[in-house]
């Protein structure tokens, strides 16, 4: 006895194949290609407590050929953390604009709420029945370690020139400081 005719083993064969290639080799549905991509230029921001205003936040959404893509509605979510954070205009957490003709979307200039510690802003694109969603990590710090070193290493440098002048000119009995471009002492 013959479980398939000639004719229904190709109806299998064919209802395999197309299993195969909706499903994939591993027998997971495979999700479509995405036609456009949400891009983020910067996925960690460093603020400064005392910063009032902290820039807005960007995306850009481009095609799978990487032009840009105009018209893309782009949605800012503030994430609320119980501490750091921040607003857009009028208190908002939330800001929805549209992409530019260079695919760019810009939010609003966001206030600071001044507390330290980390949060973040959801950041989703949608166009053609599509959504895409990434974060922007924000980092509020009491100062910057950077501003710190360099104004240690100015005051340093400052020290050493006035140490330097001052000794050079021992000999004299009213000593000559010179700061920058004008001069002390005579």
């Amino acid at each position: 006895m013959r479980l398939f005719d000639s004719r229904s083993s190709s109806q299998a064969a064919a209802a395999i194949l197309i299993l195969t290639l909706t499903f994939g080799a591993s027998g997971q549905p495979e999700a479509a290609a995405p036609s456009w991509n949400l891009e983020i230029p910067t996925a960690v921001t460093e603020v400064l407590m005392h910063q009032r205003t902290i820039r807005e936040p960007i995306a850009k959404v481009t095609d799978r050929n990487n032009r840009p893509v105009a018209g893309a509605a782009v949605t800012f979510l503030i994430i609320p953390n119980g501490g750091a954070g921040a607003t857009f205009p009028g208190g908002q957490l939330t800001l929805t604009v549209q992409t530019d003709a260079q695919g760019v979307a810009r939010g609003a200039v966001m206030q600071n709420n001044g507390v330290t510690g980390t949060y973040q802003v959801r950041v989703s694109a949608s166009y053609q029945d599509r959504v895409q969603t990434k974060e922007i990590r924000y980092k509020v710090k009491k100062h910057s370690t950077k501003y710190k070193y360099s104004l240690t290493a100015a005051a340093i440098l400052l020290l050493v020139g006035t140490v330097v002048a001052v000794t050079t000119r021992g000999g004299q009995s009213n000593p000559e400081i010179t700061a920058g471009q004008g001069t002390v002492g005579r």
